[in-house]
């Protein structure tokens, strides 16, 4: 009798025992799932962040989007649309600059140019070297005529455009200002 009860003791927790393998397998499944997941979501979140940093807003957009779909609270996500809300604009100008200015010119020689000639053959270098996808659009924004007909003389080789253009600007006393689709030279006196 006594063996008997030991059986079925022993019985009853191999039936306890098996009836929680697979609840803790399963458990078990959904704590790897949870893993993956959070993994994902880090590795999106990075992703939209290395894009926030180089200028690729809509990019960092659409991917923040994504990581909030998977997880809607996470708080850096939420507070980095905030930041592209209020300041995208200003990312997108950052990188069309940096782009300019990494398009590097084999050879600058203007010989008497004024400043609007210097400008046009700086934007035709920039879109050759760039294979056209720099585009500068340079505009000369002088109501009050401060820029006269002066005669300039720059030479240079394997510079990169932003340098060309601060040379520029230096040597007719004007500025820069990128745009979404364009390049505002003014006076400086005329600000």
């Amino acid at each position: 009798m006594k063996n008997r009860n030991n059986f079925k003791a022993i019985g009853a927790s191999l039936m306890l025992i098996t009836s929680l393998i697979p609840s803790t397998v399963l458990a078990q499944a959904t704590l790897e799932e949870r893993k993956q997941k959070t993994a994902q979501v880090a590795k999106l979140y990075n992703m939209a962040e290395k894009a926030y940093r180089d200028g690729d807003v809509d990019v960092a957009r659409d991917t923040l989007q994504i990581v909030l779909a998977e997880q809607p609270g996470h708080p850096h996500a939420i507070a980095m649309l905030k930041r592209i809300k209020l300041n995208g604009s200003q990312f997108e100008l950052a990188k069309k600059k940096r782009l300019f200015s990494s398009v590097i010119i084999k050879e600058v020689d203007f010989k008497e140019v004024n400043l609007a000639q210097a400008l046009k053959i700086l934007n035709q270098q920039v879109m050759t070297a760039s294979g056209k996808k720099v585009i500068p659009n340079f505009v000369i924004t002088d109501p009050k005529e401060y820029l006269g007909d002066e005669r300039i003389e720059l030479q240079m080789t394997n510079v990169p455009a932003g340098t060309v253009l601060d040379h520029l600007m230096k040597k007719t006393n004007t500025s820069a200002k990128f745009g979404k689709y364009s390049i505002t030279v003014r006076p400086r006196s005329s600000q």
